[in-house]
């Protein structure tokens, strides 16, 4: 990703980006940055003295909550757990359910049908994307539409858009903004500079319109101008909004607030004390690997042995081989000469002086033991509260040699809780996507914008129950 920080205009532009951003993408951001692992983005190193340690980023970030929302993924929706789509008993209402309107040939057109929607949109692996996506920050939006005449299917980030959803939940628009940093050169000057723009995109029942690039100011008073981009900008005509929005676990809420539960929501003390307990016993592994000498009695600048020299030339273009001394380290810029105390087993120090005393400190045997017991427990406690059990190293060793019923026993809490996310991704991504499939074959096929295999054999069939119901919606379930 581009640095901006060094060029002309980024505090301006920072200020416009920080201010067009609402407090609920400014919520779901925050979330998604313990998901990748960059919340402590923006304070000091670990290492350094220019803050408190509680205050500075930990130099291990343990990725556990993308590791327990890959886990459930894969349970859920991955290899071979990916629910099979067919045809009819969902709604009485359904063509698929009549016994007169449909022959079993049909049925089974209807099913190779729906199967080629999926594999030609690729909505399995966009599926996987939506639920990741959902249980990262709590919701997720999938555009399903028509591209170079087949089926298409795309995530975008929950926290870029803004629904308006019916009293049943579908979408009957959404609007797409986020404000983003732009690099350009202004005129001839050489000169790069940035600037704040905001992208913007509709989708509604008839068209789907999106907008050139805006350019904004710190300034939320400052009007945007608008204006469409022809070239992205089409009418679908397909009659309804082709979105499906996906709150993860959402449950009973308040009026107005349509987003559903991030997994680790509730859990970022807990993540951030793991990560620094594993901090400090890195830093305390590094102490006792490279342990600290004192000299007492010793006058100071005192050196007992010859000054070992370490030689330093310019870098070489050829990766640092040099003819003269291939054994030299190797360091860019002028050549130095640097003294240093001589430290290796061969090497003995000696003064002359007969009170010195030199100390070697190093931690006690059992020092690290109280911190890593520390960072089990807080794992343990991390992975109890997810619901997910992490197969590692010991876990492993453990699974080797007990039974069945033990194995099952070990991991009945997060499967368990798989058996609760699939009924939410069935009722809420999987029913809702695939009929919309269906329903945009169907609309598209018939006026000839669309190539599916067997379209031309199911379009009869769903013509058959759209003209008895007269609405235009050909499928209602799937």
């Amino acid at each position: 990703m581009t640095d901006f920080s060094k060029l002309e205009g980024h505090g301006e532009a920072s200020k416009a980006v920080l201010a067009h951003l609402s407090p609920r993408a400014k919520r779901l951001a925050e979330l998604e940055r313990w998901v990748k692992g960059t919340q402590y983005t923006g304070r000091p190193h670990f290492f350094s003295e220019e803050a408190p340690l509680s205050e500075r980023a930990p130099c291990i970030i343990y990725p556990i909550v993308r590791a327990a929302i890959d886990s459930f993924v894969d349970l859920v929706l991955g290899e071979g757990r990916f629910p099979t789509a067919k045809i009819g008993n969902t709604d009485e209402d359904s063509p698929w359910d009549d016994e007169d309107a449909l022959e079993d040939d049909d049925r089974e057109l209807g099913d190779r049908f729906v199967l080629e929607c999926i594999k030609q949109s690729r909505f399995e692996r966009v599926a996987r994307e939506c639920l990741a996506a959902g249980m990262g920050c709590g919701s997720a939006a999938l555009v399903l539409g028509a591209r170079n005449g087949k089926l298409i299917a795309d995530t975008v980030k929950a926290r870029w858009c803004e629904p308006e959803l019916d009293v049943d939940g579908n979408v009957e628009r959404l609007e797409i903004k986020y404000p983003y940093l732009e690099q350009y050169q202004e005129g001839r000057s050489l000169t790069w500079k940035v600037r704040a723009r905001m992208y913007r995109r509709v989708i509604d029942n008839e068209k789907d319109t999106t907008y050139h690039p805006a350019e904004i100011a710190a300034d939320e008073a400052a009007p945007v101008k608008w204006v469409a981009d022809p070239e992205r900008t089409h009418e679908h005509g397909l009659g309804f909004c082709p979105v499906v929005w996906y709150p993860f676990m959402r449950g009973c809420s308040v009026e107005g607030v349509y987003d559903g539960h991030a997994i680790h929501e509730n859990l970022l003390d807990e993540v951030e004390a793991l990560d620094f307990s594993l901090s400090q016993r890195h830093r305390a592994a590094l102490y006792a690997g490279d342990p600290q000498w004192t000299e007492i009695g010793v006058e100071p600048g005192s050196n007992p042995s010859s000054a070992a020299v370490r030689k330093g030339h310019p870098a070489s273009p050829k990766g640092g081989e040099h003819p003269d001394d291939a054994t030299c380290v190797y360091q860019a810029g002028p050549s130095k000469v640097r003294k240093g105390r001589k430290k290796s087993p061969g090497d003995v120090w000696q003064y002359e002086a007969p009170d010195v005393q030199v100390k070697l400190h190093t931690l006690p045997g059992e020092a690290l033991k109280a911190i890593d017991d520390h960072c089990n427990d807080l794992r343990g406690k991390l992975a109890e509260a997810l619901s997910v059990v992490f197969l590692d190293l010991d876990t492993v060793r453990f699974v080797t040699s007990v039974s069945g019923k033990a194995l099952e026993a070990l991991r009945s809490r997060q499967i368990d809780r798989c058996d609760q996310i699939r009924d939410d991704v069935e009722d809420g991504l999987i029913i809702p996507s695939a009929t919309m499939l269906l329903r945009i074959a169907y609309v598209l096929g018939k006026a000839g914008k669309l190539q599916v295999p067997g379209l031309k054999q199911v379009i009869p069939i769903f013509g058959r129950w759209d003209d008895d119901k007269g609405d235009g919606d050909a499928v209602a379930a799937a």
